[in-house]
């Protein structure tokens, strides 16, 4: 089945174009045959839905917890809360997750799901039983780093560390911190650093 970005509940781009993080991830699935990933923060379910649209051999599991977080959000994604008061993230939690149901009996086992915190949906997934891990969910620093330390033992040698919003202080400064200069920013402030 082909991508039909009008299904999504909340688009990222008006015009209903994929996102950029869409594009980067496809070209790092396809030209590195990977076949098991987890997206990290997985809110309207866009890129979830992209990458399992055209990436048919490969098996997601996303993680969100779909509840407001006013205290642990980074700066950068405070104010975008659909029009409301800067209180956090005030997203329609239930209609995304019932978006990620359909995709789940659309997609099957290649779909899967955990509606926790990272941190804890990390204790469900065996090291290095992963090709590459997408971190996109709380942006404020010690998340990042906790989140990067939590998950690359769960990325196979070979694999790849992912996330987004590199423009971000605490984002930068986390991935920085953890991989140096080993790592590359590509289109959209997608960050990617291989696991060696």
């Amino acid at each position: 089945m082909s991508y039909d970005p009008l299904r999504v509940k909340e688009r990222e781009k008006q015009d209903g174009s994929p996102v950029g993080r869409g594009l980067v991830l496809r070209k790092l699935i396809e030209e590195n045959n990977l076949k098991s990933g987890a997206e990290l923060g997985v809110r309207s379910g866009e890129l979830y839905y992209y990458l399992l649209a055209h990436c048919p051999e490969l098996e997601l599991l996303g993680v969100d917890l779909y509840e407001a977080q006013p205290d642990g959000v980074g700066e950068g994604h405070r104010k975008k809360t659909l029009g409301k008061p800067s209180d956090g993230f005030s997203f329609d939690f239930e209609s995304y997750h019932n978006f990620i149901k359909e995709l789940q009996e659309e997609y099957g086992d290649r779909a899967k799901f955990i509606r926790n915190w990272t941190t804890e949906a990390v204790k469900e997934v065996e090291d290095e039983s992963l090709d590459f891990v997408f971190i996109d969910a709380d942006h404020a620093y010690k998340s990042v780093v906790k989140d990067i330390e939590d998950w690359s033992p769960k990325v196979k040698k070979g694999g790849f560390i992912t996330g987004h919003d590199h423009y971000i202080s605490g984002v930068k400064r986390a991935v920085k911190e953890k991989f140096g200069n080993d790592y590359t920013v590509s289109q959209d402030n997608v960050w990617i650093y291989k696991n060696v």
